[in-house]
């Protein structure tokens, strides 16, 4: 009769073992689910920042070629509006008269719905250059200008690239 029972001992040791060992597995890729999920859309959050990113040279060149002929900026204008054959992010693109190319994106992704990520144009202080220089979104214009239009940005720093993001949210 003690063997039986050591028997059925052991038999219930490796139960337990074996629901433990389903437990831990069935954790573990849950983790990796949520883990992937999560950087999943950030990744796919700055992708559709880029957008943006590839579209600001054309704008700038629209608000850069009047400045430069008038040496004054333009009016306050919508530079392009998107319909979802030309762009599945952007919905429209705006100067705003001061010096700042403003990119509204569209309600295709929840994280961007309804955010602005700005261009804002700075020039020298000293007035010692006719250089103008575009600082995307949180940047600080560099030492030596200073910002001409208002930043709109709405977008959070962690989806924008480095490049937009404010210096002390870099590291």
């Amino acid at each position: 009769m003690l063997i039986f029972n050591d028997l059925k001992f052991e038999k219930t040791n490796q139960r337990v073992l074996r629901l433990a060992n389903v437990f831990i597995s069935v954790f573990t890729m849950l983790a990796l689910v949520a883990f992937t999920t999560s950087t999943t859309v950030t990744y796919s959050t700055k992708a559709r920042i880029t957008e943006a990113l590839f579209h600001f040279p054309a704008a700038r060149e629209k608000i850069m070629s009047d400045f430069s002929y008038s040496g004054i900026w333009p009016e306050k204008r919508i530079l392009q509006e998107y319909d979802k054959n030309l762009s599945n992010y952007i919905a429209k693109i705006t100067f705003d008269g001061i010096g700042s190319i403003h990119f509204l994106f569209n309600n295709e992704t929840s994280e961007l719905s309804g955010k602005i990520l700005s261009f804002v144009a700075s020039n020298s202080i000293a007035k010692t250059s006719d250089k103008i220089i575009w600082n995307c979104g949180f940047t600080e214009p560099v030492f030596g200008f200073t910002s001409i239009g208002e930043n709109q940005t709405t977008v959070e720093e962690k989806y924008l690239p480095i490049s937009c993001r404010s210096s002390d949210q870099i590291n």
